[in-house]
């Protein structure tokens, strides 16, 4: 394996597992993220639990100090139903001695047929007296309601009339006649002081708690949200909503942490943490992985140079085979013409014509010498093709020489189609030269005596400025095996079982060029069948060289 393949190798296996530690990262976040998020959401049912606590206390105060002035008002509405005549001066003495330390009953009211007509204390609640609470735009609502239902009703709170945020908590009184007929008298009604109200429920404990709060109720006629009161205009939301059964009304408690159940930086922690985890173990992973995959490395490279060894030593010994397979045919040439000059001295003119030849095959084979050393120069990445003007017919017409006595001991009949309009073309002479004769000598090695060759020389149009040759050269040889096709153009491959697959002919059927790439596509014929070649050429450095090859069979 070359470098550079191995380099490709590596960087492939790196970036496999740079993927892979990137999902387990990913998996880990995710793992770590839900066990983060579960354990807040823990957190937060905990702080729902005791929200709801706190709130039901809140609730239990509201209802335990409204139990005292529903208590105050029927201790009132009794007085009334026992038929004592109450003016203002005995309601006053009356309401004098009711309980009332801290204030919050602003006043005590009574209001036959809905009209206010006594009141206590009289001082600040003068604007109170007439007030009808069946009429009055603000309180008829709640008063109706009270007077329909026969209930406790907490109505408010409202803007009083004599100054002031109360809330009224109307008491409708029913007296029955002597066949037990109930009539509506009024009411017997407690402003209760809003403000001294929600100080005396302890919502300030809330605030102390750090919980944001609202109570609320809805308008029966319009269905809208009425906020009571409320420690902030808007709170966070996914508030807790606890119940609060007050007379003949229900409100709505609110409650809610001020960071909210679950904080922004209890999230940021757990992201962060996320993050962390993930970070670690797919570093962990990396590490590991890439570890075992030195290790595995290593180990397949040690075997790789011991099998490399052994395989140089074969290669030495396949390349000196090969080498003595390429010199043979000239020095078969030499040898011949050599023999023939020592027949014929006495003819000049054939003395002339076998010097000639032994010099072609002599200059053939030192062009193969230099080809050991150009093996080197390709291995390196140091060889280039040297293009110049080259006669082909003189090219074919040198090899043809060396081929000539190895055509004639065995007998093969050997012809030659050539369709060129220009002879001369730029190309690398000696490579050429190399190709045709190893192609013509590989021929009529595995060409069976008396059986023919026929070689095809085409020139086709490739553009305005160039031309393609085409050069074809079919056998009745012994040919080659479908199984060794895709190694014909390994490095000093041959075919050990090549009669085993007789070819019959390669056809060349379409031929052309994509912007700075060719291809050639023809039909390899065998014994076994037919194949489909495509070859494609890439061209390089003004080069063109071998891209891809593919060799299908078209036929059982």
């Amino acid at each position: 394996m070359t470098r550079q393949p191995r380099m490709k190798k590596r960087s492939s296996a790196s970036k496999q597992i740079k993927k892979y530690s990137l999902i387990v990262g990913l998996l880990v976040f995710i793992a770590s993220f839900l066990f983060g998020y579960i354990n807040l959401k823990n957190i937060e049912k905990g702080k729902k639990t005791a929200a709801t606590y706190t709130a039901q206390s809140t609730v239990r105060r509201i209802n335990a100090q409204l139990n005292q002035y529903v208590e105050l008002s029927e201790f009132l509405g009794n007085v009334v139903l026992a038929g004592y005549n109450l003016d203002q001066t005995s309601f006053s003495e009356l309401a004098e001695m009711l309980p009332n330390e801290n204030g919050i009953v602003k006043a005590f009211e009574l209001a036959p047929n809905g009209v206010v007509t006594d009141v206590f204390p009289q001082q600040e609640n003068e604007k109170a007296f007439g007030i009808n609470m069946l009429t009055d735009h603000n309180r008829k609502e709640d008063a109706n309601r009270a007077k329909e239902t026969g209930n406790y009703t907490l109505g408010g709170p409202y803007k009083l009339k004599q100054g002031g945020t109360g809330a009224l908590l109307f008491h409708p009184v029913y007296k029955s006649d002597s066949i037990d007929n109930d009539s509506f008298w009024g009411f017997v009604i407690m402003v209760i002081d809003w403000d001294k109200f929600i100080d005396e429920i302890g919502l300030d404990r809330l605030n102390e708690a750090s919980y944001c709060y609202e109570i609320w109720t809805t308008d029966e006629t319009t269905g809208s949200r009425v906020v009571l009161t409320q420690s902030q205009e808007h709170i966070p939301k996914n508030s807790l909503t606890v119940e609060c059964e007050i007379p003949n009304d229900t409100w709505y408690v609110d409650i809610v942490p001020d960071e909210g159940w679950i904080s922004i930086y209890q999230w940021i922690a757990v992201i962060a943490v996320s993050c962390i985890t993930s970070l670690m173990g797919a570093t962990i992973f990396n590490q590991v992985r890439s570890k075992k995959y030195r290790e595995n490395q290593y180990a397949v490279e040690l075997k790789k140079s011991a099998e490399q060894a052994r395989e140089a030593s074969e290669a030495k010994t396949r390349f000196l085979f090969n080498m003595s397979h390429d010199i043979r045919t000239p020095m078969n040439a030499i040898i011949g013409f050599s023999d023939l000059l020592g027949k014929n001295l006495d003819n000049e003119e054939k003395v002339r014509e076998y010097l000639g030849k032994i010099k072609s095959s002599g200059n053939i084979l030192m062009r193969i010498i230099d080809q050991v050393l150009e093996v080197a120069r390709i291995e390196s990445e140091t060889a280039i093709l040297k293009t110049e003007a080259a006669n082909l017919s003189e090219l074919f017409y040198s090899v043809n020489t060396v081929l000539e006595s190895a055509i004639q001991m065995k007998g093969i009949h050997c012809s030659i189609d050539a369709n060129v309009q220009h002879k001369y073309a730029f190309c690398d002479k000696t490579k050429l030269q190399e190709i045709y004769l190893n192609i013509m000598s590989n021929a009529i090695k595995y060409t069976p005596d008396g059986h023919a060759i026929h070689v095809t020389i085409n020139e086709t149009n490739f553009d305005d400025k160039k031309a393609r040759y085409v050069f074809v050269c079919e056998d009745t040889g012994i040919g080659m095996a479908p199984e060794y096709l895709p190694h014909i153009f390994d490095e000093f491959s041959r075919e050990h079982t090549a009669t085993e697959n007789k070819v019959s002919g390669f056809n060349v059927n379409h031929q052309g060029k994509r912007d700075e790439s060719s291809f050639v596509i023809g039909t390899l014929a065998t014994t076994n069948g037919n194949f489909r070649v495509n070859c494609f050429l890439k061209k390089v450095q003004n080069q063109y060289l071998i891209h891809q090859i593919r060799i299908d069979k078209i036929n059982e």
